[in-house]
């Protein structure tokens, strides 16, 4: 009777021993679906951001791109400081200027909080929804002065 008990012990710690592992949300492993970022640069216009970035990939499984914003002081923002976005703004990839099939994307944002300088990133959807957002760097635009 014990070597049984000592046996069905032995198979738990097993299955528990076999679950331990990798911490981490799956990724896919089908790297022919996915897009990404190759660069992003936004440009002060008045008081809107004209956006030009660069996707590649299969540009076929991009659903849509978000832009998020955070309102900042100066555009010396510490690259450390986590990124709060206060603005989101959704496009649809039909409502997006897109340069045929070069994966270049430009857009233009009028931010409803007003603000010396804005930190934004942009967020590439994929069409299948279990594939991680493909995010640009934070980066900081400084508005003109009035």
């Amino acid at each position: 009777m014990k070597i049984a008990h000592s046996l069905i012990l032995l198979a738990l710690l097993s299955a528990l021993a076999l679950g331990c592992g990798k911490k981490a949300l799956p990724q896919p492993q089908d790297e022919r679906e996915m897009f990404r970022w190759t660069g992003a640069k936004a440009t002060a216009k008045s008081d809107c951001l004209s956006i030009d970035a660069q996707l590649v990939g299969n540009l076929r499984n991009v659903a849509g791109v978000v832009l998020e914003l955070e309102a900042a002081d100066t555009g010396e923002q510490c690259a450390n400081c986590p990124f709060l976005p206060v603005e989101r703004k959704e496009f649809a990839i039909d409502n997006l200027s897109a340069q045929g099939k070069s994966g270049r994307i430009t857009l233009d944002y009028c931010p409803t909080v007003e603000a010396p300088a804005y930190r934004w990133r942009l967020v590439g959807r994929n069409v299948y929804r279990t594939f991680p957002y493909q995010l640009t760097q934070v980066q900081t635009v400084v508005m003109p002065r009035k």
